[in-house]
């Protein structure tokens, strides 16, 4: 998984590759925290 932190990198990661699973979350946020393994599991 890779972080990007701006909207350049995100434009290159679209050429780059066809699909992507882009993950958003917070640290205080329960859900996101629940589906974060699952995530990290589907893009390796």
């Amino acid at each position: 998984m890779q972080r990007i932190r701006s909207h350049e990198a995100l434009d290159a990661e679209k050429q780059r590759h066809e699909y992507l699973l882009l993950k958003i979350s917070a640290s205080w946020c329960n859900p996101c925290q629940i589906y974060t393994p699952i995530i990290e599991s589907v893009s390796a």
